[in-house]
C-alpha cells in the first residue's frame, strides 16, 4: 500500500496523509518552505511564538550561555544564575502568593509535575486519601498519560482508557455560548459553582485533591474565556472544602491558585520550556514534611532553556508587549464584531487579548436550516451581483474586467498575477456643496487631507516613549545587577534620545558614532547608560536612584580605563563629551565642567602644555570621521561654556571647521561659522576684562575686532538649497544669539 508521506522521511510525522512542506527558514512572523512560498504563521504556532521568529539578542544569549553552562544536572544539589533569575522575574512580589517555581519541558510535563507535587502535599500533611481529582469536561492539560487522566477531551483518551485511573471525575466547562441557556451571568455561574461543590460532597472533600482548569480553553473548546466570576466562585469552593486549585496558564483577574502550570510564550518557542508555580502553603508542607521534591526530570531546569526564557520575558516586559496586546486585542474584537457579527452562520464572538475565536450557530441542522432558505429565494428577488465599475474603489483594470480589486497599492495582485498594466483613477478636486454656491448659511463641512506640517513630523519623531519599568531593588548595591536596566536605558537611547539630540535625522552622529564606538569600549557604553537614564529620571523620579548608580558605575569605569591606559585619544574624548551632555542635564551645577576639561586635555593629550593655546588639535584625532564629529561636539560645548562661564574657551581657532559647510551638524547644523564668531565674542569679552579700558592701542584693537565680528555676523547666510529648511532657522537662532552675546559684552564694558 502507498503512503502519500513517510516513506521518504525517517521521521514518524504526527499526519500521515500528506506530505510535509518542508521549511527552509523563517523571519518575522513568516515561514518561508523551500517551495519559496511565504506563509504567514498568524497563531505563531500553536500560541508559542509570542516574538517573532528571529531575535538575534536570544539566539546570543543562548549561544552566551552554552559556551558558559550548556548542562547542569538539578538532581545533583546544583543551580546555576539563569535558573534563579528566571524564577526570581516570574515570582517577583509573589503575584497570587505564588512563590517557588519548577521549571521543565512542556505542557504535558508540567502537568504531571502540579498532579504530583498535589499528591505529596496531602501526604506530607497526613492525608493520602485525598488523591481524587476533579476536571472539567472537554479540557486538555496534555498527551502524557498523567495529564490525559485529568484532561477530558474524550477522542484524545479513548485509545489509552485502559491506562487512565478512575480516580478523576468531570464537571461541566463554563461555556455560556453552549449552556448558559436563558440564565443570566450570575445565575450561570452559580449553577457551575453549585455543580462543583456537589461534586466534591459527592467524593467527600475528604477524598479530593485538588480542581484542575483551564483559565482559557484552547485546544478542544476553542478560546473559550470564562463568564466574569467564574473563577472567584471555584476559589471561594476549594477553600472552603480544603480543595487544591490548580490552574494551566494564567490570566489577568484571577485570585492566586495553589498550583500554576505556565509554558506556551514561556521560553517564545526558542527552545522548550514550561514552568510549575506553587504557593508558600505547598513549600511549608515539604519543607517541614519529607524537606524534598519527589519529582524530577533529567533535563530538569535546563540553563540554555532558562536563559532563552529570561531574554524572551525581559523583552516582554521592555517592550510592554503585554500593553499592546490590550490594546490590539479591542481592535481586533471590534473588527471581528463588526466584519463577521451580522453574518447569519456566525454564532458567537469570545477571547481576550488577541486570542479570540468566532463561534458558528448552535448546531448543524440550523445551519442546515438556513442554507435552505436562502435556496427557496422567491425569483422576484433579484441575485444578480453588481459590477465594479460603479464603485469607486479598486484600481481601474480591475474595474473594467468587473473584477474585485484587492486594493493593494501600487500593483493589486489580480494585475500583478496576470501581468497588467494597474492603473489608477488620478485625484479628484473636491466640489463645494450647493450651500457654498447659493450662499445658504448651512455649509456642508468637507475634509481634505493634508500634508504634516513640520512641527507635526517634529512632534512626531521627538515623541517620548512612555518610561520603561526597572526591576532593581533599591538597596542592591551589586553592580551585575544594573545589566538588566543597562539594556532599558540604552534601547531608551536608541529609539528616543538619540533623536531628540540630533538637529537633523540624515546625519545623527548620536547613532552612527556614539553606538558603534560604545560597541568597541565598555567605558563608554556606560557612559552613554548613565546619559540616557539621567534623562529618563529627568521625566520620571523614580529613575533617580537607578541614574544615581548608572552615573557612579560610569565613573568608575572612567577611572579604571584611564589608570590602565586603556583608552585612545578618541574614545577619551567620547567618554569624556559624553558624561558632560550627562553632567549638564543632570543637577543645575558645574560638575559637567571638569568633563569638559578632561576632553580639551584628551584632544591635546599629545602635546605640551606650554602649547596649549596654539597648537591645532585636528592633528590628533582628524584621521576618522569619528574623530572629526568628536571634535566638533566638543567645539561646541566649549564655546557654550565660555558664554556661561564668561571666560574664554579651553582651544582656540576655527579647528573643527570643515571643509565643506554644506554638511549639517546634528548640534549647530550650519551654523559653524557663526559658532566661530561667538568663540571670538567670548575671547574679546575676556580680553575687555584684563585690558584698562583707557588704553587707546587697545581700545582701538577693541572697536577694531567687535565690527568685524558684528559685519561677519550680519553678513552670514545659510548654504544655498537649504535656505527654507528648519536647520536654516537654527542658524537664524544662532546668529542672533551670537549678536546679543557680542552687544551684551560691548554694553558691559564701554560706557559712553
Amino acid at each position: 500500500m502507498a503512503h502519500t508521506s513517510g516513506s521518504k522521511s525517517n521521521i514518524l510525522h504526527r499526519s500521515f496523509v500528506h506530505q510535509p512542506e518542508r521549511v527552509v527558514s523563517a523571519s518575522g512572523v513568516s515561514l518561508f518552505p523551500e517551495s519559496g512560498r511565504e506563509i504567514l504563521d498568524a497563531s505563531a504556532g500553536p500560541a508559542v511564538s509570542c516574538l517573532s521568529f528571529g531575535r538575534p539578542e536570544i539566539a546570543e544569549v543562548v549561544a552566551n550561555q552554552m559556551n558558559q553552562l550548556p548542562y547542569l544536572y538539578s538532581g545533583a544539589r546544583f543551580t546555576c544564575d539563569v535558573t534563579e533569575e528566571l524564577a526570581s522575574m516570574l515570582l517577583q512580589g509573589q503575584p497570587g502568593g505564588l512563590s517557588k517555581a519548577i521549571f521543565v519541558n512542556s505542557g504535558s510535563e508540567a502537568t504531571d509535575a502540579a498532579i504530583k507535587l498535589a499528591t505529596q502535599y496531602w501526604h506530607e500533611r497526613g492525608m493520602p486519601q485525598k488523591h481524587h481529582v476533579i476536571a472539567r469536561k472537554q479540557s486538555y492539560h496534555g498527551n502524557t498519560i498523567g495529564a490525559l487522566r485529568v484532561s477530558g477531551h474524550k477522542f484524545r483518551r479513548a485509545m489509552y482508557r485502559h491506562w487512565l485511573s478512575h480516580n478523576v471525575s468531570f464537571v461541566d466547562p463554563c461555556f455560556a455560548y453552549r449552556l448558559k441557556g436563558n440564565e443570566s451571568d450570575q445565575d450561570y455561574v452559580q449553577r457551575l459553582a453549585d455543580q462543583l461543590e456537589a461534586e466534591i460532597l459527592r467524593i467527600g472533600s475528604e477524598n479530593v485533591s485538588a480542581f484542575v482548569a483551564e483559565t482559557v480553553s484552547g485546544t478542544t473548546l476553542g478560546c473559550l474565556p470564562a463568564v466574569p466570576g467564574y473563577f472567584k466562585a471555584v476559589r471561594e469552593i476549594c477553600d472552603e472544602h480544603d480543595v487544591l486549585l490548580i490552574l494551566d496558564e494564567e490570566q489577568e483577574g484571577i485570585s492566586g491558585p495553589d498550583i500554576q502550570m505556565i509554558g506556551k510564550a514561556l521560553g517564545g518557542g526558542f527552545v522548550p520550556l514550561s514552568g510549575v508555580l506553587l504557593r508558600n502553603k505547598i513549600f511549608d508542607a515539604l519543607a517541614d514534611g519529607s524537606r524534598g521534591l519527589a519529582h524530577g526530570h533529567t533535563f530538569q531546569a535546563h540553563p540554555v532553556a532558562c536563559a532563552a526564557a529570561l531574554e524572551v520575558q525581559r523583552i516582554v516586559r521592555d517592550e510592554d508587549i503585554l500593553a499592546n496586546v490590550r490594546e490590539m486585542g479591542k481592535v481586533l474584537e471590534m473588527l471581528l464584531r463588526t466584519n463577521l457579527g451580522h453574518m447569519e452562520y456566525v454564532g458567537d464572538i469570545r477571547g481576550r487579548g488577541l486570542f479570540w475565536a468566532v463561534g458558528r450557530l448552535e448546531s448543524d441542522q440550523d445551519i442546515l436550516r438556513l442554507m435552505n432558505e436562502s435556496l427557496r429565494t422567491p425569483p422576484s428577488a433579484s441575485t444578480r451581483r453588481g459590477g465594479y465599475t460603479r464603485q469607486k474603489r479598486g484600481c481601474l483594470t480591475c474595474r473594467q474586467r468587473k473584477k474585485k480589486c484587492d486594493q493593494l497599492y501600487p500593483i493589486c495582485s489580480h494585475c500583478l498575477r496576470l501581468n497588467l498594466v494597474c492603473k489608477r483613477e488620478p485625484p479628484r478636486s473636491v466640489l463645494p456643496s450647493p450651500g457654498a454656491a447659493t450662499g445658504d448659511s448651512e455649509v456642508t463641512e468637507t475634509r481634505v487631507m493634508r500634508a504634516p506640517s513640520i512641527y507635526q513630523q517634529i512632534k512626531e519623531i521627538t515623541q517620548l516613549c512612555q518610561p520603561l519599568g526597572l526591576s532593581l531593588k533599591p538597596g542592591d548595591t551589586d553592580p551585575k545587577s544594573l545589566v538588566g536596566s543597562r539594556r532599558v536605558v540604552l534601547r531608551y537611547y536608541t529609539v528616543t534620545l538619540a533623536f531628540l539630540l540630533t538637529t537633523n535625522l540624515e546625519k545623527n552622529c548620536f547613532l552612527s558614532v556614539i553606538l558603534p564606538m560604545a560597541f568597541e569600549c565598555p567605558a563608554l557604553m556606560y557612559a552613554v547608560s548613565a546619559w540616557a537614564s539621567s534623562h529618563l529620571a529627568l521625566r520620571d523620579n523614580k529613575f533617580r536612584a537607578d541614574s544615581l548608580r548608572h552615573r557612579g558605575y560610569a565613573l568608575a569605569q572612567l577611572q579604571k580605563s584611564m589608570e590602565q591606559s586603556e583608552l585612545s585619544t578618541e574614545m577619551c574624548l567620547a567618554v569624556t563629551m559624553v558624561l558632560c551632555s550627562m553632567e549638564s542635564i543632570s543637577e543645575a551645577t558645574d560638575a559637567w565642567h571638569p568633563h569638559l576639561k578632561g576632553a580639551a586635555a584628551a584632544a591635546l593629550a599629545w602635546q605640551s602644555e606650554d602649547s596649549l593655546a596654539v597648537v591645532d588639535p585636528k592633528q590628533a584625532v582628524q584621521a576618522t570621521f569619528e574623530g572629526r564629529w568628536l571634535l566638533r561636539n566638543f567645539a561646541y560645548h566649549d564655546i557654550m561654556m565660555s558664554v556661561s562661564m564668561d571666560c574664554r574657551p579651553l582651544i582656540r581657532g576655527p579647528y573643527w571647521a570643515s571643509e565643506d559647510d554644506t554638511l549639517a551638524d546634528p548640534y549647530f547644523g550650519f551654523a559653524s561659522r557663526i559658532l566661530y564668531l561667538i568663540s571670538k565674542t567670548s575671547i574679546l569679552n575676556a580680553d575687555f576684562a584684563e585690558a584698562e579700558l583707557g588704553s587707546q592701542t587697545r581700545g582701538y584693537s577693541f572697536a577694531e575686532r567687535s565690527r568685524k565680528i558684528e559685519s561677519e555676523l550680519q553678513s552670514w547666510v545659510c548654504p544655498s538649497g537649504h535656505d527654507d529648511s528648519p536647520l536654516a532657522l537654527l542658524g537664524e537662532a544662532y546668529r542672533n544669539g551670537a549678536l546679543i552675546h557680542l552687544y551684551r559684552t560691548l554694553a558691559r564694558y564701554i560706557k559712553s
